[in-house]
């Protein structure tokens, strides 16, 4: 959890917060579905095709394959929610590509492109 005692000069705070005490049994917060070990920071959608998605900020963790999203702002995050997707074996990272495609980057070695359905 963020640790508001310790502020750096010019530090942007969290704008969501979930518990990762108990990375088996889940999260209190999004459910016992989602288990809270690293967060895993992704991209602003921008890819015209993910309409649903537009403008929402996808994000996962290193304890569940399961892709969330949120609409950020200065104020927090608003309506987060999982998007029905999950990328199998442990999520890395995320990466925007040629024409703004977005790609998650998974600990079993391939690489996958978020392509609407």
């Amino acid at each position: 959890m963020f640790d508001s005692d310790r502020i750096a000069p010019g530090a942007v705070f969290p704008i969501l917060e979930y518990d990762n005490a108990n990375a088996g049994p889940g999260c209190p917060l999004l459910g016992s579905a989602f288990d809270g070990v690293a967060v895993i920071a992704g991209h602003v959608v921008r890819d015209e095709r993910l309409l649903a998605q537009y403008g929402r900020l996808l994000y996962t963790d290193a304890g569940n394959p399961q892709i969330r999203s949120l609409i950020p702002s200065q104020a927090g995050a608003a309506d987060d929610q999982h998007t029905g997707v999950s990328v199998p074996g442990t999520p890395f990272s995320f990466a925007e590509g040629s024409g703004r495609r977005l790609y998650v980057i998974s600990g079993d070695g391939p690489v996958y492109r978020l392509d609407p359905v």
